[in-house]
């Protein structure tokens, strides 16, 4: 036990070292204030913030249940959906296509 806390004192004692020796920068070494050429001015607009898009919620019975259920989204949410909609919608008509097309090609057995 106490080989341990020796150990443990000797680690702990080090460390004062090791950050003192990380300190002492020569003045060479340093980065001169401002940088190199100077200090940085910036110009120009500062950005204006954002405000916060319009929600809309829609209320609707999900089916199976009788109590309704309030959606909240922005419009932007709703116009993803749409468009996720219409993609889903357009590779289920040509999944359905290509079933067809091949089952009008199969040979009789």
């Amino acid at each position: 036990m106490r080989a341990v806390f020796l150990s443990f004192a000797a680690v702990f004692a080090l460390f004062p070292v090791a950050a003192s020796a990380q300190d002492t920068e020569l003045p060479s070494q340093q980065a001169p204030a401002g940088g190199p050429g100077g200090p940085i001015v910036v110009t120009g607009e500062r950005a204006k913030p954002e405000k916060p898009e319009k929600r809309v919620c829609q209320r609707s019975v999900p089916t199976g249940s009788l109590r309704p259920k309030t959606v909240c989204r922005t419009l932007a949410q709703i116009e993803l959906d749409r468009e996720r909609s219409v993609v889903a919608l357009e590779q289920a008509r040509s999944d359905r296509e290509m079933r067809d097309e091949v089952e009008l090609h199969r040979k009789p057995n």
